[in-house]
């Protein structure tokens, strides 16, 4: 079974998400698969070398958060992968990397504070 976590770039929040995902969420021999969005909407076409830092900072962002969790990870014998795409929205990037992936479930978080939402 594939669990796809949806991360955002706040550290806590996505350290709550995975934490839940691996230790509720996940059973002996599934795969948890932390991915972030990059939301491409209403920007210029920024160069390739911009492109590719920001490619490159996000994905080293998504596997250090993983690497908090790769002790518990083995104990439960549960595989990690991180992912970064680019998609014109967050929400469509994550239903179409859930469905190209096969996901089982589909972990988010949401703003707790309602004038967020």
């Amino acid at each position: 079974m594939k669990v796809l976590v949806g991360i955002p770039l706040d550290v806590h929040i996505g350290m709550e998400l995975l934490s839940w995902a691996i230790t509720e969420a996940s059973h002996r021999d599934d795969t948890v698969v932390a991915l972030h969005v990059l939301d491409g909407k209403g920007e210029t076409r920024p160069s390739s070398t911009t492109a590719n830092l920001t490619m490159r900072r996000t994905k080293a962002f998504v596997i250090s958060l993983l690497g908090e969790f790769a002790e518990i990870s083995n104990t439960k014998e549960v595989s990690l992968e991180a992912k970064v795409v680019q998609s014109p929205s967050v929400g469509g990037g994550l239903v179409e990397e859930a469905a190209s992936l096969k996901a089982t479930y589909l972990v988010i978080g949401g703003s707790r504070n309602p004038s967020q939402r």
